[in-house]
């Protein structure tokens, strides 16, 4: 979409956002939640007591005041040095949702809920957004027009704005993932790249923000995905592997060629299976468990739970598998895991509750639950969580919290939340950093593995900034958990 496209269809879309519109918005939410009359029950559903809560929530509008200016968030975001790392790359993304303003426009969109000036500011983010978008088919979620599309559906689901913008990317969206599918499965040998399958930058991500447009071209461009998806992608191939598998000729760095000689199987929700799986649970939720994606999700919810790894008494999953392993977990020497949304024990767990739910499998669900508490239960530094922000960090963890405990009320699971929100919200919040937190990342150009300390970026994103930190942290606010909105859709967790 061109720079003028951009301006044309926003500008028109601005007469839709108005103060009657913001309005209307409150009324509804607080004819929603007043005269409600099962107070006790909804106390006993929140994860956090009062006090955090509180604390919770003002921290995410603080964020939220010092992220409103889009201009000036560029200027700290993309001033000299404030770079990652390992390709000394800027942290100013402005189109995308995982370093940019459509993820601050999903974020203040969420916020509006309890504020309908947030109305506005989301409006300005989503069309300052736009306009430094790009239309690559290629981005996936993250960083193409379907994190656009994804923080326009943010704010329409509040006040039904913006028809005319989703229609435009809707359309457009449709027709490129069908072909993307279409030509993976003409191409697809005994194994796959990642963009033929992840959430992040690949199809099943584009599939979740199409799953909440209604048109024909969407439905068709949903039904197509998910056919792919699970004749292909969960199935199992003739030399045994999953239809997951990336050869080592297919790994996206040079250094995974060498860590996986024969290629990996991938676990994490961001990158592996796990996203998938989560995906096709919530369109089965929504539309119906066909025998199809019944059985593709059956043979990938036994391959995941065959893969529960324990040591020393730790349950726990493994990030990526070396192929070479495959139908061999209880030879497996240890692997790296991580205690994060993108990849290890907290992602896989949440998706097994859930699959296993819509399955009729209580065991599923019940081993998932313990293997989570479990695994949290170990010293704070075996999670191996980097910081505030969402990808692997405590936010998103947390956050996998807060879904975990809205499908099972354990107390175990409210315990450990505790624990991680406090961190968080006491020892990660530095109030004299422009956007309250920020991402922390290994300052090694050879990434974690030499790192033996942290550099401290400044990110507006909802991946990788204080956005998605905020958004968190309101949802632990919200005066009734089971109202929760589905703003997570992006990290396939609702």
């Amino acid at each position: 979409m061109s720079a003028d496209e951009a301006k044309r269809v926003s500008a028109d879309e601005a007469k839709r956002v108005s103060a009657d519109e913001a309005k209307r918005v409150s009324a509804d939410h607080v004819e929603h939640t007043i005269g409600e009359s099962q107070g006790s029950e909804r106390e006993s559903r929140r994860l956090l007591p009062e006090n955090l809560r509180r604390r919770a929530g003002e921290l995410a509008n603080d964020v939220a005041e010092r992220l409103g200016d889009a201009e000036a968030d560029r200027q700290i975001v993309d001033r000299p040095g404030n770079v990652e790392p390992i390709f000394g790359s800027s942290m100013w993304l402005p189109g995308t949702l995982s370093n940019g303003l459509a993820g601050t426009a999903l974020m203040y969109s969420l916020l509006a809920r309890s504020d309908p000036r947030c109305l506005q500011l989301a409006h300005r983010h989503l069309q300052a957004a736009l306009e430094s978008a790009t239309w690559n088919s290629r981005g996936g979620l993250m960083g193409g027009p379907a994190g656009i599309l994804a923080a326009a559906q943010g704010a329409s689901g509040v006040g039904k704005n913006y028809p005319g913008l989703r229609e435009k990317l809707t359309t457009r969206l449709a027709a490129t993932q069908t072909e993307a599918v279409r030509a993976y499965a003409e191409a697809l040998k005994d194994g796959v790249h990642w963009l033929a399958y992840d959430i992040m930058h690949g199809v099943t991500g584009v599939l979740r923000v199409l799953m909440d447009e209604p048109s024909k071209d969407a439905r068709s461009a949903v039904e197509a995905t998910n056919g792919y998806l699970c004749s292909h992608i969960l199935k199992r191939r003739e030399s045994g592997l999953p239809g997951w598998w990336v050869p080592s000729e297919l790994e996206p760095i040079a250094e995974d060629r060498e860590t996986y000689p024969h290629g990996d199987l991938n676990l994490g929700m961001a990158h592996g299976v796990t996203g998938v799986v989560a995906t096709l649970t919530t369109l089965a939720e929504r539309a119906s468990l066909t025998p199809e994606m019944e059985d593709a999700l059956r043979r990938a919810v036994d391959w995941m739970a065959m893969w529960r790894q324990e040591v020393d008494g730790v349950p726990y999953w493994p990030a990526r598998i070396p192929a070479e392993l495959n139908g061999s977990p209880r030879d497996a020497p240890p692997q790296f895991t991580r205690a994060a949304w993108c990849y290890g024990t907290p992602g896989v767990a949440l998706t097994l509750m859930r699959a296993g739910r819509l399955l009729g499998d209580p065991g599923v669900v019940d081993t998932a639950v313990d293997a989570l508490v479990g695994h949290l239960q170990a010293p704070e530094h075996a999670w191996r969580l980097d910081g505030p922000t969402f990808c692997h960090g405590y936010s998103g963890a947390l956050h996998v919290l807060h879904r975990a405990w809205l499908i099972r009320g354990d107390e175990r699971l409210r315990q450990l939340a505790l624990t991680m929100a406090s961190k968080l919200i006491d020892d990660m919040a530095e109030p004299d950093a422009p956007f309250i937190f920020r991402h922390w990342m290994p300052d090694s150009p050879e990434g974690w593995q030499k790192a033996d300390s942290y550099k401290r970026v400044d990110s507006v994103g909802l991946l990788e900034g204080a956005s998605g930190v905020a958004a968190v942290l309101y949802s632990l606010s919200l005066d009734d958990p089971s109202d929760l909105p589905a703003w997570d859709r992006v990290f396939a967790l609702s």
